[in-house]
């Protein structure tokens, strides 16, 4: 087996999509055993990558930030995000859409969503 093997998740199901610094992204947390399910959304600030088998969240020395990550790729990690004062972390199995930084407005906001341009 190889270092590949060993830290790459194997029934990933999220999202296929390329992530970066400064795009936009939707959350989802919770609902497991009756939780209550909490959505969140903000522009990514940092992403980690995971680089041994027990590190989930690349928080170990060996994780790595990197600029830019293909979550098709399957590997452990985590992004922090958020707004002004609102800041979150997550991982990656928790990302639930991804708007490229070209398309936001001045905000930070999708400029399709008329959620967020009223």
């Amino acid at each position: 087996m190889s270092w590949k093997d060993e830290i790459k998740k194997e029934d990933w199901d999220g999202l296929k999509e390329t992530i970066r610094v400064g795009d936009y992204v939707e959350t989802k947390r919770g609902g497991l055993l009756g939780s209550k399910v909490e959505h969140r959304n903000g522009v990514i600030e940092t992403i980690r990558i995971a680089m041994e088998r027990g590190d989930i969240a690349g928080d170990y020395d060996s994780g790595v930030e990197v600029e830019r990550y293909d979550l098709d790729l399957g590997y452990r990690g985590t992004i922090s995000y958020g707004f002004g004062t609102k800041n979150y972390w997550t991982y990656f199995g928790s990302i639930t859409r991804v708007v490229p930084q070209e398309e936001l407005d001045s905000q930070g906001r999708p400029k399709d969503d008329p959620e967020h341009t009223k």
